[in-house]
């Protein structure tokens, strides 16, 4: 047996396709390529999509810097914490450091791109946002093109990461 095999006859099985969408996904037309047939199987889980407005209100005033400090000084509250509840501020923090790391290496490209750039106003440009890279969305952001790339940054992570065609949109979370 190969990948696929395995895939084929544990996919059903495991209950992420289920129903209608299990039923839907027998009907593609026949092809020589399980293969091809296992991505098409896949690929209708994919292409689902999701809106979602994100609350970008805490890392503009706070910064993920701020906001992971609130998390680990409310883990230290463990004697009011339930296991789910610790779990969840745990998985919090994993994913707030994954943001973080996203961002340091968005400020190394663009300070590498700052660096290479042989077009004066191209390079004034790309100097300003290594400037604002440098501050959010770690810190709080302290002007309108600092708000700017804090949103970016954090929308961009969360799409970046979504195994699904999701779009975080800019708007009220309220």
């Amino acid at each position: 047996k190969n990948i696929v095999d395995i895939l084929e006859d544990r996919l059903p099985k495991s209950g992420l396709i289920g129903g209608d969408m299990l039923e839907f996904t027998k009907g593609f037309p026949s092809n020589t390529s399980r293969q091809t047939m296992f991505l098409s199987m896949c690929s209708t889980i994919a292409v689902i999509q999701g809106h979602l407005i994100l609350d970008f209100e805490n890392i503009l005033k706070k910064g993920l810097i701020g906001i992971k400090t609130d998390v680990e000084n409310a883990l230290k509250e463990e004697d009011s914490l339930s296991i789910k509840e610790r779990n969840f501020l745990k998985s919090i923090s994993i994913a707030i450091e994954g943001v973080i790391i996203f961002a340091e290496n968005l400020t190394e490209r663009v300070e590498f791109s700052s660096i290479l750039e042989p077009i004066p106003e191209k390079k004034a440009i790309l100097e300003k946002m290594l400037e604002n890279c440098r501050k959010v969305p770690l810190y709080p952001a302290e002007n309108f093109y600092q708000a700017v790339q804090s949103v970016w940054t954090l929308k961009t992570a969360v799409e970046l990461v979504h195994p699904v065609n999701l779009h975080c949109q800019i708007g009220r979370a309220h």
